[in-house]
This record gives structure tokens, C-alpha cells and sequence, in this order.
């Protein structure tokens, strides 16, 4: 679908007050992987390596709570388990995982479930390879129960007709080292001998009467280092948040009698937090959590996380390009995939595109979360192992979490954290969204340096603003033109539309380009169908290289 071209837009695309460079095209290549060296063919833009040393870190402790580490996983399939046996699995996995990691759903156990996308087998072979993780498959899930029945104190009960009740099951299963039961199970753990320890049915008339009873009974026993916001209805995550004893909850910001509890809980919990899962709404909920200064960690389809946190980090190493010594009057073009800040695109979706025929075939930048380096080193270590010089990472939404940085409290803390993250991932370059659609000077900045970062990337959206500029302190920043909301067809419009914006605007300077693409839908062979087709007008280049063009273009006088 074709979208009208209007010049003053296109100006304002390409404006002058800023262009950046871009990195990775014709005969300039850089190398990065997991141990990677410093090496690279004569004539090569200059890069740096960064490297995870923990021994450099003041404090070595995770950011993130960990399990135990695992050392034998027994497998259970999770397509061939009802809901609420999955629920009840779920549960007795995260329980045991408070003494060590012993359960591992393959496939996992997300209601009706396919088996689409399914890549926990994936990962198992991850631990097994570079942990040295034992596992076996079980022939009978109950059997399985049956066996750990000593690990667990008994049963909670959540109630069908008020489904956010599974929630505060969650709670109570990690502070009480008890399953969770669907009412149709009691006859089966009554049979086996386990106690009831709270049944939660018929007891609340809607979710403020079940959170407030859940804050002020059981808030205090919880783990008070991070939260977690989740649907009802999803079990993946809920192992991670039993054992490690977390306060999981959701209210809704657009309604009103939940609205002033939500609030009320968020002030009074600590600041600088994390809040893992997701919000009813992501505006509201991110502006909300921010305000209260927590940071979000998309996780909420995010399964066996006991047993991925539990696995101790590997050093991890990637090479930025840093200096740019040539810059071409050319369109410079970076692509790169969006949502990596999303622990289950990471685990479950983004692998597609490691498969993909065309990966490997152009530059291309990948957003990932800094947090796998605490609660799920296999898979962030697994890209970084498969990249090749063609790949670049990038930091993920705002740092550590997402946040709108404007609505922040105090960020001195938040950057803090953010810096350590980035620096044990090997990030040196960050996406940023702010909920105005704009970044002050005083933020870049303040990103900038206490980060030290190489540039920002911003917006998950096309935008009027200017296309890149720099802030006063020198830092790179350049706007995403997104493919979204029309669909990956966009990015055809977006290179045209490049195009006639520097022939009739800056047809003496070069000009730069930077397309976040949307990473559920949009493959490396479908970007590369278009990548084939452009004239030397155009350069494609990595997205690390982009800023590094930037400040060169900016020393020979071509910005500002």
C-alpha cells in the first residue's frame, strides 16, 4: 500500500539538522561474536570491542533474581497435558526450583498450544552443550508429581469464576511451596494425600477486594527486589515468579475503582524494581510503572524460566564499529529488528529468522534484552554464538527495562543499572521510546554519558521530527522510520521515499536512514527481496556503522 509523499515530510525525514551514517556495505565489514577479537581486514573502518568482565564490576551480583543451577531437568510434554494440569505442573515446577531447577516443559506449556514456535528443545540442547545439563523424558507426567510429592505442602485452590485468582494463587504457591489446583483437581490431590492450604473461592467479589486482601496479607513475605504483572489465563513465567516468591497481580489502568489501587501498590513498593509480564495496556501501564520508577521486562510468554536463570552467565564479546573513515555522498541504510526487548520473541520467535534462507545474506541489526544475561544466558549466548559479521545487537528498549524516561522519578539510579546490564551484555548502543514522541537534549545526554553509549535509536514509529541529529554532547540519535502499522511493503515506500527527499533537499550530502522492522512478521528474505533491488544510490550497512558514518559526516561539516 502506497502512501502519499509529501516533500516538507520527506525534508523533515532526511533533515539536515541531522543525517547519520550507516555501516556495512560494499567493501567495509566487521566481525563480532562470542569471544571475538579485535582482528579485521586491512582497510577496515576502525572498531572496538566490548567485552562482559565481571571482574571490572564493583558488585558481580545479578541484576535480575536467579534459580539454583540446574544440574538433571526430567521433561514433561506440555501439548499433552489439560490446562489445568498444565497449571498444575507449572506450579510444582516453580516449587521445586526454589531448592533447584528439576522440571522442563517441552513443548511448553502455553494454553492450546500447537506447537508453533516452539523452540524449547532448542534450548535444552543449549544447556546440555555449554552447562553440561542432564535431562530425561517422562513417560508419565504424574508419575513425575507423584515422586516429588515430599517437596510440596499441599494445594491452592483458585476460583474459575474469578479467573484473576490464579494470580494470588501464584503468590501463595511460592511462599507456601504449594501447587496450584483447578477446583476439578482436589479428588486427584486429595487422593494423593495433600493437604488444602487456602482456597480462594467464592471469597471476592472483584479484583480490588482479592489485591487489597492479597497486599496486606501477603506483600510482606514476598521477594521485595521485583514484581510481576500477568494475565490470568497464561502460564508460562508463572515457575520463574513461584520460586522466586514474587507479588503477581494485574488491575486495569482504564478502570476506575482499580485504577487508585494500582496506584496505591505502586507507591508502596520499592523504587528501581523490575516488573516482569506485561500490563493490560502498554502506554498506560509503562507510563504508570514509570512514574512510579519500576521498569517493565516483557516476559509473559516466557516458559522454564526457573531453569534458564539458574544457568551462571558466559563472557560474552561483540566489536563496534566505531570510526568511519571514508562517507559517501549514497543513502545509508540500517535495518533492524524490532521487540528483541520481549524475553519470549527472544525465546520463542526470533530463532525463525536465524533459520531463514536469507540470514547472513545483508546487515542487519538485532534488538535483544540486556536481562538474558541474568534470566537466560542460553539464549542470548546462542545468537551472539550464530551471529556473524553481517549481525550487530543492539540494547534494548530504554535499559535494563522499559520505561518512558521523561515520566522517570530519578534516573540516576535506573541508568545506573541500565549501564551494568549493557556492559555485562556488550551493548554499547541503545533503542529509546518516550511516550511525547520526543527526547529533550538534557536526556540524550544524560543517556549518553552515563551509558556511554555509540548512539540512540528512536521510536518504534514513523515520525516528522528530524530523521538524526546529534545532542549537544555529541550523542547520535536517529529516528526509526517503522514498518508496522502498514506492513513490511513499507519499506519499499521508505527507500523511494528517502530517495526523492535527497534529490530535491541534499543532493550534496550524504543521507541516512534508519528502519526498525517489525520482528514478528517480517523476514530476512523479504528485507533482502527489497535490498536486491536498490541502485547505488543506496548503502546498506550495519546499524552500529550508521553512527559511526554519522560523526564523520558531522567532522566534515555535513551536519550539525
Amino acid at each position: 500500500m502506497k502512501r502519499a509523499v509529501c516533500l516538507a515530510w520527506l525534508a523533515a525525514l532526511l533533515c539536515l539538522a541531522g543525517c547519520a551514517g550507516s555501516w556495512f556495505g560494499d567493501d567495509h565489514h566487521s566481525s563480532r561474536s562470542a569471544g571475538a577479537t579485535d582482528e579485521r581486514p586491512a582497510g577496515d573502518p576502525a572498531a572496538v570491542s566490548v567485552a562482559d568482565d565481571d571482574d571490572d564490576d564493583d558488585d558481580a551480583s545479578p541484576l535480575f533474581p536467579k534459580s539454583p543451577e540446574p544440574h538433571h531437568l526430567i521433561v514433561i510434554d506440555g501439548l499433552n497435558l489439560t490446562d489445568a494440569e498444565r497449571l498444575l505442573f507449572v506450579s510444582l515446577q516453580g516449587v521445586l526450583a526454589q531448592t533447584e531447577p528439576r522440571l522442563y516443559f517441552d513443548p511448553s506449556p502455553l494454553p492450546y498450544n500447537d506447537g508453533t514456535h516452539e523452540e524449547e528443545g532448542r534450548w535444552l540442547t543449549e544447556m546440555q552443550t555449554k552447562w553440561g545439563v542432564t535431562s530425561e523424558t517422562a513417560a508419565d507426567p504424574w508419575a513425575v508429581f507423584d515422586g516429588f510429592l515430599g517437596d510440596v505442602s499441599g494445594y491452592v485452590v483458585y476460583d474459575p469464576d474469578l479467573p484473576q485468582t490464579v494470580n494470588v494463587a501464584t503468590t501463595l504457591a511460592g511462599l507456601r511451596q504449594a501447587v496450584i489446583a483447578h477446583p476439578d483437581l482436589i479428588p486427584a490431590l486429595e487422593g494423593r494425600g495433600l493437604p488444602l492450604v487456602e482456597d480462594l473461592r467464592g471469597r471476592f467479589a472483584d479484583h480490588v477486594e482479592l489485591y487489597t486482601w492479597a497486599f496486606a496479607e501477603l506483600w510482606l513475605d514476598c521477594n521485595h527486589e521485583i514484581m510481576a504483572f500477568l494475565q490470568d489465563g497464561l502460564m508460562p513465567l508463572r515457575d520463574y515468579l513461584i520460586a522466586q516468591r514474587v507479588f503477581t497481580l494485574q488491575l486495569d489502568p482504564h478502570h476506575y475503582a482499580e485504577r487508585p489501587l494500582l496506584e496505591e501498590i505502586l507507591a508502596a513498593t520499592p523504587r528501581d524494581i523490575p516488573i516482569l509480564g506485561w500490563p493490560l495496556d502498554e502506554l498506560l501501564g509503562v507510563i504508570l510503572f514509570s512514574q512510579y520508577g519500576k521498569y517493565l521486562v516483557a516476559a509473559d510468554y516466557t516458559p522454564n524460566l526457573s531453569a534458564h536463570s539458574g544457568l551462571p552467565p558466559l563472557p560474552i564479546t561483540q566489536e563496534h564499529v566505531v570510526d568511519w573513515p571514508e562517507v559517501e555522498n549514497r543513502i545509508h541504510v540500517a535495518f533492524a529488528y524490532t521487540d528483541g526487548d520481549s524475553l519470549a520473541y527472544a525465546n520463542r520467535w526470533m530463532p525463525d529468522w536465524f533459520d531463514d534462507p536469507a540470514y547472513g545474506e545483508l546487515p542487519i541489526g538485532w534488538e535483544l534484552s540486556c536481562s538474558l544475561y541474568d534470566l537466560a544466558p542460553d539464549v542470548l549466548g546462542f545468537y551472539y554464538d550464530r551471529m556473524d559479521e553481517n549481525d550487530f545487537v543492539l540494547g534494548p528498549v530504554s535499559g535494563v527495562g522499559y520505561i518512558y524516561p521523561n515520566r522517570y522519578p530519578d534516573l540516576d539510579p535506573f541508568l545506573a543499572k541500565s549501564k551494568t546490564c549493557l556492559d555485562r551484555a556488550a551493548m554499547r548502543t541503545l533503542w529509546l521510546l518516550n511516550d511525547d514522541l520526543t527526547l529533550s537534549d538534557d536526556l540524550a545526554n544524560r543517556y549518553g554519558a552515563a551509558l556511554d553509549l555509540l548512539g540512540i535509536y528512536m521510536d518504534y514509529w514513523p515520525t516528522a521530527d528530524k530523521g538524526w541529529y546529534f545532542s549537544t554532547n555529541g550523542t547520535p540519535v536517529v529516528h526509526s522510520q517503522y514498518t508496522y502499522l502498514v506492513g513490511p511493503e513499507q519499506i519499499g515506500d521508505i527507500l523511494a521515499e528517502a530517495a526523492i527527499a535527497k534529490e530535491y533537499f541534499y543532493p550534496d550530502v550524504p543521507t541516512f536512514v534508519f528502519i526498525g522492522v517489525n520482528g514478528w512478521v517480517t523476514s530476512p528474505t523479504y528485507i533482502q527481496s527489497f535490498v536486491a533491488g536498490l541502485d547505488d544510490r543506496y548503502r546498506v550497512v550495519r546499524p552500529d556503522a550508521l553512527f559511526a558514518a554519522m560523526r564523520a559526516a558531522r567532522e566534515r561539516g555535513w551536519a550539525r
